[in-house]
C-alpha cells in the first residue's frame, strides 16, 4: 500500500492525472532499469558503436499512458525515445505528460 501511495505521489507531481483504468508504474523501479541500461552501456560488456550521435536512443515496447520509460530517460538522461502500444485513445494523456515534463 505504501509503495502504491509512493507511486502515485511522484507520477502526480511529474504528470498530474493518472488516467482512469490505467496502472501507476512503479516509477522507482522503472528509474533503476533505466540505469542498469546506462551502466550496461558505458561497460565493457557492449562495445560501442560509432555513429554520427552519442545519443542513446531508445525503443519503449508497450509505453502505455504514463510514458515512464520515455519520461524518465529523456529527463534524467537526455535520451530520446519510440513509444509504441500506446492505444489511441490514450495519446491525449501522453502529449500532456510529455509537455508538461518538457515546460519544467
Amino acid at each position: 500500500m505504501l509503495d502504491h501511495c509512493l507511486n502515485t505521489i511522484l507520477i502526480l507531481a511529474t504528470v498530474r492525472w493518472i488516467p482512469d483504468g490505467q496502472l501507476c508504474p512503479t516509477v522507482p523501479n522503472r528509474s533503476n532499469y533505466i540505469h542498469w541500461i546506462e551502466d550496461l552501456l558505458s561497460s565493457d560488456l557492449i562495445p560501442p558503436i560509432s555513429s554520427s550521435s552519442e545519443r542513446v536512443k531508445g525503443f519503449d515496447i508497450g509505453t502505455g499512458a504514463n510514458c515512464i520509460y520515455p519520461l524518465i530517460g529523456a529527463s534524467l538522461l537526455g535520451w530520446t525515445f519510440v513509444g509504441s502500444g500506446i492505444p489511441f485513445y490514450l495519446l491525449h494523456f501522453v502529449f500532456s505528460s510529455v509537455n508538461h515534463c518538457l515546460v519544467k
